[in-house]
């Protein structure tokens, strides 16, 4: 049988708490994306591979009880029945869970994510490639990066011919998303 093909949801995170049990690697990494997109995030574990600025880092192992009030929970333990804990005790609660070692466990799948500015592409295999969507992903970035450079070109010249005294678009106010960006200064642009 086929493996089904997630659906790319967006959300956002943008101040809701969310909390990763597991301080290796993987659970680390995780940890900095969501944070990356405005989550306020915890990380519960023993022991953690490094630190994280801007993250809650606690030390000690999960409990029953710790996924209470979390928006969203990542299982990334070294040990399955930990996983499977957090997995039950999220499922119970109607909380959205990424388990790392299960992915049939899973509510939501960790996209490769490229981003440049208010752009956001995340790329998945559904759990088939790995490095399939992390190569997708780094086309994407590149692609972007290209774009960008010739968007800023494009820009400067747009500007050059608009307004009275050359002001580009972002200056005189008239491009609507800036200015959506720029609305809220706490918020970080594109979100």
């Amino acid at each position: 049988m086929e493996q089904p093909a997630y659906f790319p949801l967006f959300i956002n995170l943008w101040g809701k708490r969310a909390v990763v049990f597991g301080g290796g690697t993987v659970g680390l990494r995780r940890a900095q994306v969501l944070s990356e997109f405005g989550a306020q995030v915890t990380v519960v574990a023993p022991a953690f591979a490094r630190e994280l600025e801007g993250v809650r880092m606690l030390r000690r192992a999960y409990q029953p009880g710790d996924c209470t009030g979390y928006a969203l929970v990542v299982a990334a333990t070294d040990s399955r029945a930990v996983n499977r804990a957090v997995v039950e005790e999220c499922n119970a609660l109607g909380i959205p869970v990424n388990a790392a070692d299960a992915p049939g466990e899973c509510d939501f799948y960790f996209p490769a994510v490229a981003r440049r500015g208010s752009v956001v592409a995340g790329v998945t295999a559904s759990n088939t490639g790995h490095r399939l969507a992390a190569r997708v992903a780094q086309q994407i970035r590149e692609l972007l990066g290209r774009m960008g450079q010739a968007g800023q070109e494009e820009e400067e010249v747009d500007g050059k011919a608009e307004g009275s005294g050359g002001e580009s678009r972002q200056q005189a106010g008239s491009c609507a998303e800036y200015a959506g960006d720029r609305a809220d200064p706490a918020r970080p642009p594109g979100t």
